[in-house]
């Protein structure tokens, strides 16, 4: 066999090993039971574009809840608009910015704008 053929039969295996690592995540409520089903798949997980989809997603909600809470504590409850601008916002590197500002600015408007 050729060692692209191999390859791609190999990155297909990761594919479907992340795949059922994922859904069966869907169907077994304890991450202990899910891990130990599993032993030995997290190295070709971490490997995964859609694995570390899943953790940016994980990282962008994270943000917006701390952004959130943190500027709650600091200017009161965020208005409607201010929360879906927040929200909607996908970059990572956006979001880290505003997180940094959230200590210099005095405002949500401030920080917004």
């Amino acid at each position: 066999m050729h060692s692209g053929v191999i390859e791609s039969q190999r990155d297909q295996a990761d594919r479907l090993l992340v795949a059922a690592y994922v859904l069966t995540g869907l169907r077994l409520k304890s991450p202990d039971e899910v891990r130990q089903l599993f032993q030995g798949v997290s190295i070709a997980m971490r490997e995964s574009v859609t694995y570390q989809a899943i953790l940016e997603e994980g990282r962008v909600e994270e943000l917006h809840r701390m952004i959130l809470r943190q500027g709650r504590r600091r200017f009161g409850e965020a208005d409607e608009a201010t929360r879906q601008q927040i929200e909607a916002m996908r970059d990572i590197d956006r979001l880290e910015d505003l997180s940094e500002q959230l200590v210099i600015v005095s405002s949500w408007d401030e920080l917004m704008a």
